[in-house]
């Protein structure tokens, strides 16, 4: 699969080289918020990346979860994780997500890595709305959902992995 390019992002699938990469991604404390359960992925990065290969060969996110890495061209090393997937089939509409290494943070590329998704995924499919969640304090992922044209829908209490309590989440949706 080519890469999905946008403005100075581009999107591409994992490579087994880039295990090191999504182990520094997945480790950033702000990321490592949303992933505890991947405490111990430097001892399963390159498989979960060779699942990504199948998922992607699948081509399917209503039932698989698919991922790929953010780079900034001309480096072709992954500065960031976007993700596609999740439960929200039932009405057309599929999840997407994105974490960044902390040092890639505040230059524009998860606008554009969302931006490049959203095209890529009406473009592909015909899911009528992609949805997004982000925690409510995370004030600068809320600000990249509604540059890319996501309008805020409510706020709900998460459940989220290796968390013992909820925490409060913003839902946000983007129609086709």
């Amino acid at each position: 699969m080519p890469g999905i390019a946008h403005g100075s992002v581009c999107l591409r699938p994992w490579l087994q080289d880039d295990a090191e990469a999504l182990i520094g991604i997945t480790q950033c404390a702000h990321v490592h918020v949303w992933l505890k359960d991947w405490a111990n992925v430097d001892e399963w990065a390159t498989q979960w990346i060779e699942g990504q290969k199948w998922r992607h060969e699948k081509g399917d996110p209503e039932r698989e979860f698919m991922s790929w890495a953010i780079t900034v061209p001309p480096s072709d090393l992954p500065v960031g994780v976007i993700n596609l997937g999740g439960d929200e089939t039932a009405h057309r509409g599929v999840s997407l997500g994105y974490f960044l290494h902390t040092d890639a943070l505040h230059k524009g590329y998860a606008t554009e890595a969302v931006l490049a998704l959203c095209r890529y995924v009406f473009d592909r499919w015909d899911f009528v709305e992609i949805l997004a969640s982000v925690r409510v304090e995370n004030a600068p992922s809320r600000a990249v959902l509604e540059r890319a044209g996501f309008v805020f829908m409510k706020t709900v209490p998460m459940r989220l992995s290796g968390y013992e309590q909820e925490v409060s989440c913003a839902w946000y949706g983007k129609a086709r």
